[in-house]
């Protein structure tokens, strides 16, 4: 992160001055400085955009020389005449808000003069900042009286005794925030996001970050106004300038990826240009660091962007799609070995355009969608897309003999004279078909019960439609009694 040093306090001050004079307005010119370095060195109007430091745009000179024209919003101190010690005995602590901003003391670089009238202008102050000054002795002494103004107008914005009783001790004057010690503004144009605007206070300058500010020209004004009559105003330009613009960038996407792929390098090449920025960073849905993770985008096409320089606006951008291909959507039939079927049967596979099964017993087509196999078990099939990415899946081949139980019903009566026809039937079941055999059989023989006309043996195979096991069943009970009595 970028260091800001805080800009040195000016404070001017006169003596014996008799009569309160207020300020009217100086013309600046625009100074630029670099306030991330000790001291604020002045920097050109022409920057590259990923200029390490910050650009300050301050007003100057804040004074001219006689002291009678000011720019920037100030507060004006007086005092009576100063005792003969005053120099070591009174200080002053200028705080701005609740930040000290600066000292007034014998050590310090502005004193309190002896056996003087002593004015104090403090400017380049933030009109929506409190301001407030501690008035301090450390022995006993006589009163002073002191009187506060803006440094344009003879309006008094405070005054009173400064006490010099006790010991040692201090109180404290505030001037509101807001009160009219000059107002302060930049017009920066073409304007520039919230970001490249590091500092603006309406104190009479600006910081500006070049990384957030689109290359181009800039005009930047400087407007004042004293609230008490006149005005001041500035311009200047400044050069935003580009270094990556003159490089040649190249950033070649990956072949296609699976969901399941590994992170995969991003890899970009740059040549032309050499700084403190020309390292490639990459950005978008996947990427992490300078890699791209099929895992975290999951399928999709996803646009991935190399960038040089320290933002987007400051450097070159160039964008690739990555494309994740989406797994097949593998799926297998299961099956049984019947009585039907006894040494083979066939799983189908589908969800793709390859196949490869692996199991107990492959027959024949293990590299493709239906695959004949020979025993019980589980068989595994890799299914590959159009896309060239695979999944799994599995079906089971088990074992399917069991025949159908066949329970016979009683005969429902004895073949007569009277009678000459029985019912022959077992329990019927779901899913099982009948083949009946016998002396005597009227009617249909494929169902659960026949019509017997003949008594004997009646012998009936049940067959399971699903598997194809059978059950051979014979039924004895068809009694006959057909013998004709003498009389």
């Amino acid at each position: 992160m970028k260091k800001i040093f805080a800009i040195a306090l000016l404070l001017v001050c006169l003596t014996n001055k008799i009569t309160s004079q207020s300020l009217g307005c100086l013309s600046p010119t625009l100074v630029f400085s670099d306030p991330s370095q000790a001291g604020n060195p002045v920097i050109s109007s022409t920057i590259n955009c990923d200029f390490s430091g910050y650009i300050r745009i301050r007003s100057s000179p804040v004074f001219n020389g006689a002291l009678t024209q000011g720019n920037t919003p100030c507060i004006r101190i007086e005092t009576s005449l100063t005792n003969g010690n005053s120099n070591t005995n009174n200080s002053m602590v200028l705080f701005e808000g609740s930040t000290s901003t600066g000292t007034i003391c014998s050590t310090c670089p502005v004193s309190i003069p002896n056996n003087s009238l002593f004015t104090l202008y403090w400017p380049g102050l933030t009109p929506s900042q409190s301001h407030s000054i501690a008035l301090c002795h450390n022995t006993a002494t006589t009163n002073l009286t002191y009187t506060v103004y803006s440094c344009y107008s003879n309006v008094i914005l405070n005054s009173g005794t400064w006490s010099n009783a006790g010991p040692s001790g201090c109180q404290t004057l505030t001037i509101p925030a807001n009160t009219a010690i000059g107002s302060a503004s930049y017009v920066v144009s073409p304007a520039v996001p919230p970001a490249a605007i590091v500092q603006d206070f309406g104190a009479g300058y600006i910081t500006l970050d070049p990384w957030q500010m689109t290359p181009g020209l800039y005009t930047i004004t400087y407007n004042f106004n004293s609230q008490n009559g006149c005005t001041a105003t500035a311009t200047r330009t400044l050069l935003i300038a580009n270094p990556y613009i003159t490089g040649n960038t190249n950033f070649t996407a990956p072949a296609n990826l699976c969901p399941y792929s590994g992170c995969v390098n991003l890899v970009g090449s740059i040549t032309g240009y050499t700084g403190a920025y020309a390292f490639p960073s990459f950005s978008g849905t996947g990427v992490a660091s300078n890699t791209f993770c099929p895992s975290s985008s999951g399928p999709g096409t996803f646009p991935v962007t190399l960038q040089v320089g320290p933002t987007a606006v400051c450097g070159k951008t160039i964008t690739n799609n990555v494309t994740v291909n989406p797994l097949p959507g593998a799926a297998s039939t299961s099956a049984s070995l019947t009585c039907s079927n006894p040494f083979t049967t066939t799983l189908t596979g589908s969800g793709g355009v390859s196949y490869n099964w692996t199991g107990p017993s492959i027959v024949s087509g293990g590299n493709s969608s239906n695959v004949v196999v020979g025993a019980t078990g589980n068989y595994s099939v890799v299914v590959t897309s159009a896309g060239g990415c695979t999944a799994q899946a599995v079906g089971s081949v088990g074992q399917n003999t069991t025949a159908p139980n066949v329970s016979p019903n009683s005969v429902s009566n004895i073949i007569t004279c009277a009678n000459p026809q029985a019912t022959v039937s077992v329990a019927p079941a779901s899913g099982v078909t009948y083949a009946w055999s016998g002396p005597g059989i009227s009617g249909s023989s494929t169902g659960a019960a026949i019509t017997a006309t003949a008594g004997g043996n009646y012998n009936v195979v049940a067959t399971n439609t699903a598997n194809g096991c059978s059950t051979n069943s014979t039924i004895i009970n068809a009694a006959q009694n057909t013998t004709i009595t003498n009389t």
